[in-house]
């Protein structure tokens, strides 16, 4: 996931160097779709877009028949601040930098299940779309109740695949300045209704009110994937996130070598002082001294 929210002009540059990428690799040129792991054998087909009229999809429909068979459970759970958590606590994924203020969660599918719902989550299983489920508890997707506090934000970023997509079910939505863009254009939520997007584009969520933002989050296939696709779409995916996570954790030399400078307590090249120091892995590694902040590279 690319996430330039620190300063409006790194987010500008960040769409610029995706279109580029884009344009490079034959994919569609939109600096909004920006998702780490881009799966071009769906871009071009007909029907995939940033954001979908809930109308197109019948299950939606039934989602919103029996959602008052399930709103009194919810409106319960939601009356006890222990029931939530921030988001991605349980996973270890959250990056705080992407939210300012309360941003908290229960998970209804998918890592780290929460207790309770059990029968709005027998209700769910009975709508959701085909595979929705088995998608959450693969690590694709989740569907979680998502509580945004007032005055909070969710700065602009993307989810990491562009194979799903995120349908949000109004459970309780403040009057005022509250609502979420994607790829540019503002959506607004109301209670009891429901918008889609794919969260591989941009997407930023605000809420200037006093009053908390409550939306039923359900991640599931995009429609424009087939059936016979999905397991091998989400293996690769899954083995590109693994090679991600070892180019980006997993040391280029071997590990015994750096086992063995950490061991013998080496001196840092400037101070001659020995211990206090950081290992960084940078083309090769580099010791960080702590105690005069010269770096010595190995």
């Amino acid at each position: 996931m690319i996430i330039e929210e620190d300063e409006k002009g790194n987010t500008i540059k960040a769409r610029e160097y995706i279109k580029v990428k884009n344009r490079l690799l034959g994919r569609e040129e939109s600096e909004w779709l920006r998702c780490g792991d881009v799966n071009s054998v769906i871009l071009e087909r007909a029907g995939y877009k940033p954001i979908y009229d809930s109308s197109e999809m019948p299950w939606i429909l039934e989602l919103k028949k029996v959602y008052p068979q399930i709103s009194d459970e919810i409106t319960a759970l939601l009356s006890s601040p222990f029931n939530l958590t921030n988001v991605g606590e349980g996973r270890m994924e959250h990056d705080e930098r992407v939210k300012i203020g309360d941003w908290k969660e229960f998970v209804i599918f998918g890592s780290n299940e929460g207790l309770g719902l059990e029968d709005s989550k027998k209700v769910l299983e009975e709508v959701l779309p085909e595979g929705t489920v088995e998608l959450c508890r693969e690590g694709g997707g989740e569907v979680i109740l998502s509580r945004l506090g007032g005055h909070a934000k969710i700065l602009p970023h993307c989810g990491p695949t562009n194979l799903r997509l995120t349908c949000h079910l109004g459970v309780k939505v403040p009057v005022g300045d509250c609502g979420i863009k994607v790829a540019g254009e503002v959506l607004r939520w109301k209670e009891g209704g429901c918008v889609v997007f794919d969260d591989g584009y941009e997407h930023e969520v605000w809420n200037e009110t006093e009053e908390e933002r409550v939306v039923l989050l359900i991640r599931f296939w995009n429609p424009v994937v087939e059936v016979s696709e999905r397991f091998q779409f989400l293996e690769d995916a899954k083995n590109r996130k693994e090679e991600d996570y070892k180019v980006r954790w997993h040391p280029p030399v071997e590990s015994e070598g750096i086992k063995g400078v950490i061991e013998e307590g080496r001196k840092c090249g400037g101070c001659r002082r020995e211990g206090g120091a950081e290992v960084r892995f940078n083309d090769g590694f580099e010791i960080l001294c702590k105690s005069c902040g010269s770096i010595t590279r190995c």
